[in-house]
């Protein structure tokens, strides 16, 4: 679970919250004060999860570009002359 950017407790009580988030809007008695607040802390939660994700990717992209480098070297190192962009 990803931390709350206002919640220095650590990510067990980040995630502790928003389950009991989530119950309270699941729950049919929830007043309607206490549901906007609710809602704005899951829409906090959803932007965190949404920015990780976005940074894993770009992490991703950045590994894959490693891989490929490496493959490619391994490529010419094995075969002189060798010409490592046509080694799909």
């Amino acid at each position: 679970m990803y931390r709350s950017p206002n919640d220095d407790a650590g990510p067990l009580s980040s995630r502790r919250a928003l389950l009991e988030a989530t119950d309270r809007l699941d729950a049919d008695d929830t007043p309607v004060e206490e549901r906007e607040e609710l809602l704005a802390r899951v829409r906090g939660f959803e932007e965190v999860a949404q920015q990780r994700v976005a940074d894993l990717r770009t992490q991703l992209a950045r590994a894959e570009e490693f891989a490929d480098t490496l493959r490619r070297r391994l490529i010419k190192a094995e075969v002189p002359g060798a010409d490592p962009l046509r080694a799909g």
